[in-house]
């Protein structure tokens, strides 16, 4: 998944944007295109395979980081691995699978984050997961250098106004059936300044109530944002947003793309510091950081 994080002075930004105006289907904002979303596994399921074409996520410089889409080159190839399962981008298309994974955690130690956080409570607790995050390595290299994930993305301004949408499926594998659940709704505010810029956010984490069963799931993520700038689009004076989270296991609706992004220089990159045999969070919002 596209996961940068955008640090304000300690606040956390949503700013994970594409073409003003356009989604990651390039329909103009969402409308027209019909679903037609790679499988997903039944819930439960022993083995997981993962297929679909891949797209090169390219991102601009600027204030809004926007990022644009093209199908990834056929003539160039990806190994995909984590957990145990293993895979390959070849021409132009995933595949990949993974049976038990190979590291599980107890979900009380934080393994699987969803929004709400520590409100968020597993029962039975004992129980252990893991959650996948693909990561990909090309031809040559000695460590991973990309991260690949389903998703959605939609944003457009108009005038000083912006809004968007992000949605991503999570793929997670718990050792014993599982209920989770944010009793109630969630929200909290943050008010920050840094370059000149202040930022006012709020964020809802809306109450939610799933069950994953032994094996792997998929579980969907949306985060829906809207706010306003004061000033130039490249240098605001102020920005104010609200963020909505919500979770299902239901199709969302949105037409999920396989994302890839691998690193260049400017973008800060974590994955010399994350445990990798532990996979990663099944969901974040798609945040930048610019040095």
């Amino acid at each position: 998944m596209i996961r940068k994080t955008m640090i304000v002075a300690g606040t956390v930004l949503v700013l994970g944007l594409v073409l003003a105006g356009c989604d990651n289907n390039g329909n103009g904002g969402g409308g027209g295109a019909a679903v037609n979303n790679p499988p997903a596994p039944a819930p439960g399921a022993a083995e997981l395979s993962l297929s679909g074409r891949v797209y090169s996520a390219a991102w601009s410089d600027g204030f809004f980081a926007l990022p644009t889409f093209a199908p990834f080159p056929a003539g160039q190839t990806r190994t995909v691995s984590t957990l145990g399962g293993t895979g390959t981008i070849a021409n132009g298309q995933l595949s990949f699978a993974i049976g038990t994974p190979t590291s599980l955690r107890p979900v009380v130690e934080g393994e699987l984050w969803f929004p709400g956080d520590e409100n968020v409570t597993f029962d039975p607790p004992e129980t252990r997961a893991v959650s996948l995050w693909l990561r990909t390595q090309a031809p040559g290299d000695t460590h991973s250098s990309g991260d690949l994930g389903l998703e959605y993305i939609r944003f457009s301004i108009s005038g000083s106004s912006f809004s968007g949408e992000w949605v991503s499926r999570g793929h997670i594998y718990v050792d014993r059936d599982v209920v989770v659940r944010l009793a109630q709704d969630q929200t909290g505010t943050w008010t920050d300044t840094e370059n000149g810029t202040t930022f006012n956010e709020t964020y809802i984490a809306r109450a939610f109530t799933i069950t994953l069963r032994e094996g792997w799931n998929v579980v969907h993520f949306r985060d829906i944002f809207s706010g306003s700038f004061a000033g130039p689009a490249a240098n605001p004076t102020s920005v104010t947003m609200t963020q909505t989270s919500t979770v299902t296991t239901a199709d969302p609706g949105r037409q999920l793309r396989w994302m890839l992004e691998e690193w260049g220089s400017g973008w800060d990159d974590y994955s010399e510091t994350l445990d990798l045999s532990r996979g990663a969070l099944p969901s974040a919002p798609p945040f930048r950081t610019r040095r």
